[in-house]
């Protein structure tokens, strides 16, 4: 250990060697170039340093430096200088002639960066939402339907980065995409994909291009607001039995020749998207598709007449179908219809 730790260690050697160093007689002193070097992940570094002194008697040498620079004697000719954080730190030499009392230094800048400072620089373009209108960022989603992202990355620094995309509500965390390698001056697309699983309702969520720093952490370079709007499928079914004529579950009725018959039986909607029924009868033909919002019940209704010449009794079968003509319900009833 040569007796230097942090602080201006011998001050008075110092401003002494600014006056009268390296001239005729005195010592001759080299303790190379400066030096850059990058802190590592716990924020230390080092540098290696080679000196040489030429003196005509035996010199006294004196280490000195800025704060925050430690420096041990490694070899002889060489020593390891020290720091604990990043900075620009001087460090000198100095060797006094033990003779004549000659003063020679030499002395050399050390710059210590940070970590962070060989990060890719990233930049990001437009953000773009896939299967969505460019200008927008605006989608409609049922649960478990995917919502895909794509946002193109361009690498303008000189150092190689890695990076991906983040999708959050909030501080929530809803999805990941690959971390993809971005070379120096490459421009690749980051990509993400979300398979939704969020309630009903509209959310409003950030898209991110995030950086991965040598250090482990990471760096948002890009950020999108996006509107996600979930919205579940239309769920119809019928409840209950039809009415018939006022009387639910009415399996059989009987009516004069002519006189009306009324049909209405509700369908439910449990899902959060709108859906259409329509209740059709294999005497009377298709009904009209009704709309069915989502979460509400609509009681489908249709009115016709018992046969106006002849008597006698008819079987009617009803058939309640959603809009892709898939059968919900059926039921059957007869009517007799008889002469007043």
């Amino acid at each position: 250990m040569l007796g230097v730790t942090g602080g201006l260690v011998a001050l008075a050697v110092w401003l002494a060697g600014r006056g009268g160093a390296n001239g005729p007689g005195n010592p001759v002193v080299n303790i190379g170039p400066d030096q850059t070097v990058t802190e590592d992940a716990q924020g230390n570094a080092q540098v290696v340093i080679d000196y040489t002194v030429t003196s005509d008697n035996p010199a006294a040498l004196v280490w000195s430096g800025s704060p925050g620079v430690t420096i041990t004697e490694n070899v002889p000719g060489q020593v390891i200088a020290r720091f604990t954080s990043d900075g620009v730190y001087s460090i000198r030499l100095t060797a006094t002639d033990t003779v004549t009392g000659k003063i020679g230094f030499d002395e050399l800048v050390v710059t210590v960066r940070p970590l962070d400072i060989l990060k890719a620089e990233l930049v990001s373009g437009r953000l773009i939402l896939l299967g969505e209108k460019v200008s927008e960022f605006h989608a409609v989603r049922t649960p478990g339907e995917p919502i895909s992202f794509s946002w193109p990355c361009q690498n303008i620094g000189s150092i190689n980065g890695t990076a991906f995309m983040a999708l959050r509500k909030g501080d929530q965390p809803l999805g990941l995409g690959p971390s993809l390698p971005v070379a120096a001056g490459q421009t690749i697309s980051l990509n993400l994909t979300y398979s939704v699983n969020l309630p009903n309702g509209v959310h409003n969520l950030i898209a991110e291009s995030v950086s991965i720093l040598p250090t482990g952490g990471l760096e948002v370079f890009g950020s999108q607001a996006v509107t996600l709007e979930v919205v579940s499928p239309a769920v119809l079914s019928v409840v209950g039995l039809p009415r018939i004529n006022g009387v639910e579950g009415a399996t059989h009725i009987t009516l004069p020749m002519g006189a009306p018959i009324s049909i209405e039986w509700p369908v439910r909607n449990t899902g959060g998207d709108t859906g259409r029924a329509r209740m059709n009868t294999d005497r009377w033909g298709l009904g009209t598709f009704v709309t069915i919002p989502g979460g509400q019940t609509v009681s489908l209704l249709t009115a016709q007449t018992a046969d106006p010449v002849t008597p006698g009794t008819r079987t009617v079968v009803i058939t309640v179908q959603d809009e892709f003509l898939q059968t919900l319900d059926t039921f059957t009833f007869s009517f007799t219809a008889f002469s007043p």
